[in-house]
């Protein structure tokens, strides 16, 4: 039961997080007329032209979400890992 319960804390908090990147716009390399947004992998584009069309990349999406999941994973992983009873009888030796 811990296991679902920290990957679908893992999920929600991949998705969270991914979902807040996507407020941070940066450009790429010289191409001024498009602004990315999502950290670290751009996943959406924003024309910076008249129309100011948006374009989402749903694999874009699907990475930065795992990515983040697997960063929250291993906070998570090493938190229980420093809060066992057996990391606090080896560190006090």
């Amino acid at each position: 039961m811990r296991t679902y319960r920290s990957k679908m804390m893992a999920l929600l908090g991949g998705i969270v997080i991914t979902l807040l990147a996507g407020l941070y716009a940066r450009t790429i390399g010289g191409f001024t007329t498009t602004a990315w947004h999502g950290l670290p992998l751009p996943w959406i584009s924003q024309t910076l032209t008249t129309t100011h069309a948006w374009s989402i990349s749903a694999v874009g999406l699907i990475a930065d979400i795992v990515v983040w999941m697997i960063v929250i994973d291993v906070i998570y992983f090493a938190k229980k890992t420093m809060e066992s009873d057996v990391y606090r009888e080896s560190a006090s030796r």
